[in-house]
């Protein structure tokens, strides 16, 4: 009866909660281990490059080129292990369900939504590189590049030109990058809101959440910055760098999701395509 009172109490559910922000952000961790890897020797060689006074040629080609790896690789590792695991992360900390061991809670999440998580992580990540390549493109150490191969009294004529075109395309980029960002925080709690809707379906209602609910979707977009920023601190974000932007993101969600909840998706394409058969009768 007393162990009964302890576990019921504020403090046992206080660190209960902790304990498996704590495991849920070291399984996360894990799954980002290859583009975690290569950002700490980008961090590690920026830092060494950093002491010297002057940044040589090599040293810029090999910090460009970690870079362009480490984004590379997580963009690569996305849909199979990084967004799987932040979905289920998602919805063992949403429960909260004390008792209840998180190892087989985190595993059984994954497992559960890992298909639907794979689906909807290609298409970011497919969107994602499609825009890393044309941020590299429209650099401005690519314009230059690109000066050189139509010779110098070409580019002198066409510098200004060229200028504003890349200058142009990088910021417009950027801004679809952004836009990106602001979509793809709302999808864990999509995919475990509708774990049956087809992927198309859930994309539209992915836009949809992110516009509807706009104060929410910069909260979200906040906590992912926090996350990354984070990262400076890795003692500190390998604890919970990861899954306490996620508890507090969930914090501000977890109302709007339950509206979605209550929609019957089913009764209303069914009502769609009954409306559609009597349009094709009369017709």
């Amino acid at each position: 009866m007393e162990f009964e009172k302890k576990t019921q109490s504020k403090a046992f559910y206080f660190f209960d909660k902790l304990f498996r922000t704590f495991i849920c952000n070291i399984l996360c961790v894990a799954s980002m281990a290859i583009p975690i890897g290569l950002y700490i020797f980008l961090l590690i060689d920026l830092g060494t490059s950093g002491a010297n006074a002057e940044i040589t040629q090599d040293e810029m080609n090999t910090l460009m080129l970690l870079f362009w790896l480490s984004t590379g690789s997580f963009i690569v590792t996305f849909p199979f292990l990084i967004l799987p695991s932040l979905v289920a992360t998602t919805d063992v900390l949403k429960d909260g369900l004390s008792g209840i061991n998180v190892f087989r809670a985190w595993l059984y999440a994954f497992k559960t939504y890992y298909l639907k998580s794979l689906k909807m992580g290609l298409v970011y990540s497919i969107l994602f590189g499609i825009v890393l390549f044309s941020l590299y493109f429209y650099s401005e150490a690519q314009f230059m590049e690109f000066s050189k191969v139509f010779g110098e009294q070409l580019a002198e004529i066409l510098s200004k030109v060229q200028k504003v075109i890349f200058q142009a395309g990088f910021v417009v980029i950027g801004l679809l990058a952004l836009i990106l960002c602001l979509l793809v925080v709302h999808v864990p709690m999509l995919v475990i809101t509708l774990p049956k809707m087809i992927v198309v379906d859930l994309l539209k209602t992915n836009v949809f959440m992110a516009i509807n609910y706009f104060i929410n979707t910069i909260v979200l977009f906040a906590m992912l910055l926090v996350s990354i920023i984070g990262f400076a601190f890795f003692p500190i974000w390998i604890i919970f760098g990861i899954s306490l932007p996620i508890l507090i993101g969930l914090r501000f969600s977890k109302i709007n999701y339950k509206e979605l909840e209550k929609v019957d998706f089913d009764k209303i394409n069914s009502q769609v395509e009954k409306d559609l058969e009597e349009e094709e009768l009369y017709e």
